[in-house]
C-alpha cells in the first residue's frame, strides 16, 4: 500500500513539475510575441501595425516601461518588419457570415505577430538595456471591504 501511494505521489510530483516547466517556456515565448487590431490581410496594413507591435515587445521582454514613446526606438520601428519571426491572422468576425463586398475586404483581424528572440534581445542590448530573462514577479491583488 505504501509503495502504491509513493509511487503515485512521484508520478503527480512529475506531472506538476513538467506542467510548471512548460508553462514558463511558454511564458518567455509569449514575451516575443505582439498582437494588433488591423483591418484586412493586406500587406499595407500589416506593416503600419508592425511598429507598434515591436515597441510592445521591446517594453515586455526588457520590463522597462520607460521604452514607450522612446526616440531612439524610431530607426528599429522603421525596420520592424526586419524583426519579424512569423505572423498570423485570427478573424475577430470569425462564425459571421459575409452579406456583402466590404465584408470580405475589409474585416477586423488580430495580427499576432512572433519576432525573432535573438533579433530583439540584440535590439536591446543596443540602447543599452538587457532581456529580463529571470522569471517575472506575480502580482496579487486584494480587495478589503468594510
Amino acid at each position: 500500500m505504501l509503495r502504491h501511494t509513493r509511487s503515485i505521489v512521484i508520478s503527480v510530483l512529475a506531472a506538476a513539475l513538467f506542467c510548471a516547466a512548460t508553462a514558463g517556456a511558454r511564458a518567455a515565448d509569449e514575451l516575443y510575441e505582439a498582437q494588433a487590431i488591423v483591418t484586412g490581410q493586406r500587406e499595407p496594413e500589416r506593416l503600419h501595425a508592425l511598429p507598434d507591435c515591436l515597441e510592445d515587445v521591446l517594453v515586455k521582454v526588457s520590463g522597462d516601461p520607460r521604452l514607450i514613446g522612446d526616440r531612439r526606438l524610431v530607426p528599429l520601428k522603421a525596420n520592424a518588419e526586419n524583426f519579424v519571426a512569423s505572423f498570423r491572422y485570427h478573424d475577430r468576425m470569425s462564425g459571421i457570415p459575409v452579406h456583402d463586398e466590404q465584408g470580405t475586404r475589409d474585416r477586423p483581424y488580430d495580427l499576432i505577430v512572433s519576432f525573432d528572440e535573438a533579433k530583439i534581445d540584440a535590439a536591446l542590448r543596443s540602447l543599452g538595456l538587457e532581456p529580463w530573462k529571470e522569471p517575472r514577479p506575480r502580482l496579487a491583488m486584494f480587495v478589503g471591504a468594510q
